[in-house]
């Protein structure tokens, strides 16, 4: 796991006293981090895929609750997008045959279907198109980074 060897790097910059900026992707939010790091990884900012578990939309609204009582715990990323990706593969089957092919071409024309993770399109290549943000690591918490605009 990715997350593993990271916890390593920082307690080496630590040790040799080493303080870049560090960057990452939605893999580096991962409690198991903040656990082996504690506050050494405050500060890393990292883009994470558009999804926030306090979003107020229906589709996220019932899916956080729906998770909750079936879990006990907030969703995290993995099983947004995990969800995501179920019910987009269900609604491209319900519009299609059941044919590989006829499925791929409908994902195609796939535009702003609302997801948990946001609204999402397919490009040409079959490419997922959806927001992203930025978040870091702050108080050994990820949480969204805010700008002020002064």
């Amino acid at each position: 796991v990715a997350q593993k060897e990271q916890s390593l790097i920082y307690k080496q910059m630590t040790e040799i006293n080493y303080k870049p900026q560090i960057t990452g992707s939605t893999m580096i939010e991962d409690p198991d981090l903040l656990k082996e790091t504690g506050n050494i990884s405050d500060g890393t900012l990292y883009t994470f895929r558009s999804y926030n578990s306090e979003d107020t939309t229906i589709v996220s609204k019932n899916f956080v609750t729906q998770y909750k009582i079936k879990f006990g715990i907030t969703p995290d990323f993995y099983a947004a997008s995990g969800y995501d990706a179920a019910r987009v593969s269900l609604y491209a089957t319900s519009k299609s045959k059941y044919d590989g092919d006829e499925i791929k071409n409908f994902l195609y024309t796939v535009r702003d279907y609302p997801g948990v993770t946001g609204n999402i399109s397919f490009n040409n290549n079959g490419d997922v198109i959806q927001p992203f943000v930025i978040k870091k690591i702050e108080n050994q918490k990820f949480v969204f980074f805010e700008t002020s605009h002064n």
